[in-house]
């Protein structure tokens, strides 16, 4: 029923033994590459690093936290260096004014918005003082 197996030639079991020779050696080469690049690791490990993975995807880019600044101001607003040196006199000649304040002033002039009358009465002032620091800079 079945074929006995005829008995190997020992050219043909030379060449079994040397195959799995060659197989036993590059699993053993195998083995310690794989070690090498990813070492065993706890599970605990592999959470915290799972963990610290996903924590610096959620961060946001770190181009977003960062803001210019200049002469000590938080730049947030495209100003040119002569628009801020102007706007730092501004404010440091009158309390009530601040960036903001003046560059909403300028924007209400600018696109012809009605002002409040504290806001008029402000325009006025920066008028005064930009007079002033165009007579003595």
């Amino acid at each position: 029923m079945s074929d006995p197996e005829k008995p190997l030639t020992q050219a043909e079991k030379q060449i079994r033994r040397l195959e799995t020779l060659r197989l036993k050696q590059e699993e053993a080469a195998r083995m310690p590459a794989k070690d090498a690049f990813q070492p065993p690791q706890t599970a605990v490990e592999r959470t915290i690093n799972n963990l610290q993975a996903l924590k610096k995807r959620m961060q946001p880019p770190a181009k977003a936290k960062t803001r210019v600044k200049i002469e000590g101001w938080q730049k947030s607003v495209k100003l040119s260096h002569v628009q801020l040196r102007v706007l730092t006199k501004l404010v440091n000649e009158d309390n009530r004014l601040n960036g903001s304040r003046v560059i909403r002033i300028a924007l209400d002039r600018l696109l012809g918005l009605d002002q409040s009358a504290e806001e008029t009465e402000l325009e006025g002032l920066i008028r005064e003082i930009s007079k002033r620091l165009k007579n003595h800079p």
